[in-house]
């Protein structure tokens, strides 16, 4: 049972309840598309009955039925879930191997016409195996002859999700390793990359059956998994939190649109020292083929301090990067929230570089976001006032910028002809939340709401309300990573396309939201 292609599992937790994927997944994916059945999720049934369930799926099953201590639900012993699983129809079988290296082989030898191959498995559900190379030998030295192996764990840094592929790429069709939790997603999605013996998923999002897991949607549809291959490009968004994000979507549907290699990912990074090692680990692997980077909350001044003089001059004036190219081994900072914003509110508020010439500003925050913005509005000859709840870095971004500071509490004691917010406040799910008391608004204002999540803010409601002109973070949103792209690719980004993919996807999720509230 060689593999010349990684396979994609998906995990069916609730077998009972099993529906076939939609047409286009099927055909997209063919013999790629196996069915995990979790028999430990439903112990009752007979052996008839678990006979007929593998049947009911075809011929790619993998049978697993797996123990509570490494994850599962089983409280039977070793040798009977063994003993349980080698009896089935099924062309693979996930056989746990305990952290003690105790081998399945005896409980699995007493039945010498078992056609069924091997997967022995072995989970850690708290970090990552002290031996982790030792472990992978051990496991593939196994008396059972296991067809793969596969080691999983919970993921305490993003780096590991590099290791991991780094270890599969070394036995190719042999292994499957698997960060578990929301920062390995590297490790699921490329697996087809490293060739990987497969990869997992879940059948539907509401039964998603690990720590991080994807539904066969999300994998075929938004991140492409079947034509992801080892000369694939790496993309992806640093942030946290990240997983609102909507870059992913927008990014994977323009590089379907160009027919490009490339897959983006949501990339979840806490801390400083986290960011470095991840960003020295995609420089130094180059087989992973990482280009380019967007950067976020609340890592945009960080990587500009990182990257020291590696950022064009746009950025070194904001002192803030969202945007990192990986060129010949080496970095490039740029900052696209520049253009955003001009082109915000040229497009949606009407008003042209030339316009802000004396316009009075009020920007409320002094984050990444609103040096860029504040770098915009005071090349245009704005006058701009800067309101942010810690006031020293209010200061700090005012003199750099020439331009004033004010306590926070004082940023409704003016009524300004431009209002931007800069700040979180009002982003979901804090989505009754202002920075702004709606009293002070005027209808003589400009209020320009960076947040694009949700797509109209109580900030951008009540401005409405007031009779203000209004400028959603949609439309910087869009323009920023137009910007990117081209940065990246060279190429021109379909606007259109990506303020139709971003719309459906916020439409959608404000949808379920909706449904869940009620």
């Amino acid at each position: 049972m060689a593999i010349s292609k990684a396979r994609l599992i998906c995990s069916v937790v609730n077998a009972q309840a099993f529906s076939p994927p939609v047409e286009a997944i099927r055909s997209s994916l063919g013999d790629r598309l196996w069915h995990e059945l979790r028999f430990d999720c439903f112990e009752g049934l007979s052996s008839k009955e678990r006979e007929r369930l593998c049947d009911s799926c075809g011929a790619n099953v993998l049978a697993t039925w797996r123990s509570v201590s490494q994850g599962g639900f089983s409280e039977l012993t070793t040798s009977e879930r063994t003993d349980r699983l080698s009896h089935l129809p099924a062309r693979l079988i996930d056989v746990e191997s305990g952290a003690d290296g105790e081998s399945p082989v005896p409980a699995i030898a007493a039945d010498p016409g078992k056609t069924s191959a091997i997967l022995l498995s072995q989970h850690h559900l708290e970090q990552i195996p002290e031996s982790l190379v030792s472990t992978l030998r051990q496991l593939e030295s196994d008396p059972c002859k296991p067809e793969a192996i596969k080691v999983a764990w919970c993921c305490g840094d993003i780096s590991e999700n590099i290791l991991a592929l780094s270890l599969c790429r070394d036995a190719p069709g042999r292994r499957i390793l698997i960060c578990m939790g929301e920062r390995g997603m590297m490790s699921r999605i490329l697996a087809p990359k490293a060739k990987a013996f497969a990869s997992f998923c879940a059948a539907d999002s509401n039964h998603l059956a690990a720590p991080g897991q994807l539904s066969l949607d999300e994998m075929v549809q938004l991140y492409r998994w079947p034509s992801i291959n080892e000369y694939t490009q790496f993309f992806g968004v640093i942030a946290s939190p990240v997983g609102h994000s909507l870059s992913p979507a927008l990014f994977n549907a323009q590089f379907d649109r160009d027919d490009l290699n490339a897959v983006y990912l949501p990339l979840l990074i806490d801390g400083q020292d986290e960011l470095e090692r991840f960003l020295v680990a995609c420089q130094e692997t180059r087989w992973l083929d990482a280009v380019g980077f967007s950067v976020t909350l609340p890592h945009k001044e960080s990587v500009y301090r990182w990257l020291g003089t590696r950022v064009d001059r746009r950025a070194q004036r904001i002192g803030a990067v969202n945007t990192l190219h990986l060129s010949n081994g080496e970095y490039c900072g740029y900052n696209t929230d520049y253009w955003g914003v001009l082109e915000a509110l040229k497009r949606g508020g009407g008003v042209s570089a030339d316009d802000l010439k004396s316009v009075r500003a009020t920007v409320l925050g002094a984050g990444g976001v609103a040096r860029a913005v504040v770098a915009a509005l005071t090349d245009c000859g704005a006058k701009v006032t800067v309101f942010n709840r810690s006031q020293e870095r209010a200061e700090k971004l005012a003199v750099e910028f020439d331009c004033r500071f004010e306590p926070w509490e004082n940023r409704s004691a003016e009524s300004p002809d431009l209002l931007v917010n800069c700040t979180r406040v009002g982003m979901w799910p804090e989505v009754d939340d202002t920075p702004f008391p709606a009293e002070r608004l005027r209808s003589e204002s400009l209020v320009f709401d960076t947040i694009y999540r949700p797509q109209e803010t109580r900030l951008i409601k009540d401005a409405k309300a007031s009779g203000c002109k209004t400028v959603g973070g949609l439309e910087m949103f869009i323009q920023q990573a137009a910007a990117q792209y081209r940065i990246w690719t060279d190429k021109q980004a379909d606007i259109a396309l990506l303020q139709r993919v971003v719309e459906d996807r916020l439409n959608s999720d404000e949808t379920r939201n909706s449904a869940q509230q009620t």
